[in-house]
């Protein structure tokens, strides 16, 4: 259990990025069954970012730090075993420094969202900072995404692109991203100039425009 000032509950989020923003300095504390056991995992942010996470076996006592918490946390998350999270004010800086094998490195809670889910996506767009992978089943591309804007690309399977032809022939596949594709939060990304994408605010945009679209022509089908 670590030391903190219980703030609120949150039930049946959307997606795990959005809750980074509701505490500015303290944890995230969820409970899930693993078979028998009852484990109960603790991540902590620091204006948004996360900077630590650890998971304790509550009947044992034995405890899973670091990296390896958070992997794991990114699991549980993403098997939807976890509904509801409790969010704690606390001085993360005195935690870390008392615990500090529970640091972490790449400060990111993994999330996959199906191609489909173009408002989950939109969701994620508006809070998240970090890399990006989309997949549409024959290429994937690495894009490095600041709240919305995409600041860098890269194809990682597929023809070898970089930058805005990355970023340009990801426009172009959307449609078949939509259809039978998926997006992920990955790791953290050092991208290099040639990387770089100019006017990557108009994926977000033309995410809205497609998901606008998609409410029309239902719509008109009704």
């Amino acid at each position: 259990m670590l030391p903190g000032k219980f703030v609120s509950v949150v039930v049946d989020f959307e997606n795990t990025q959005e809750l980074l923003t509701k505490v500015r300095e303290g944890y995230l504390k969820a409970s899930w069954r693993e078979e028998e056991r009852l484990k109960t995992g603790y991540v902590l942010v620091s204006s948004g970012k996360i900077v630590g996470a650890v998971i304790e076996d509550v009947l044992t006592g034995e405890t899973l730090e670091g990296e390896e918490a958070l992997r794991e946390i990114s699991r549980v998350a993403g098997t939807k075993k976890v509904r509801v999270v409790e969010l704690y004010e606390a001085a993360v800086s005195d935690i870390l420094a008392e615990k500090p094998g529970i640091k972490v490195e790449s400060p990111v809670l993994r999330e996959e969202i199906p191609g489909w889910d173009l408002e989950g996506l939109l969701r994620l767009l508006t809070s998240y900072t970090g890399e990006l992978r989309v997949h549409n089943g024959g290429t994937s591309w690495r894009l490095y995404v600041d709240r919305g804007v995409v600041k860098a690309a890269r194809t990682i399977r597929g023809p070898l692109l970089t930058g805005n032809d990355a970023f340009k022939s990801l426009l172009h596949e959307m449609g078949h991203v939509v259809k039978s594709g998926r997006y992920e939060t990955g790791e953290k990304w050092d991208f290099t100039r040639e990387d770089e994408v100019v006017r990557g605010h108009v994926f977000a945009e033309g995410v809205d425009l497609l998901r606008e679209k998609r409410k029309f022509e239902k719509e008109f089908r009704m």
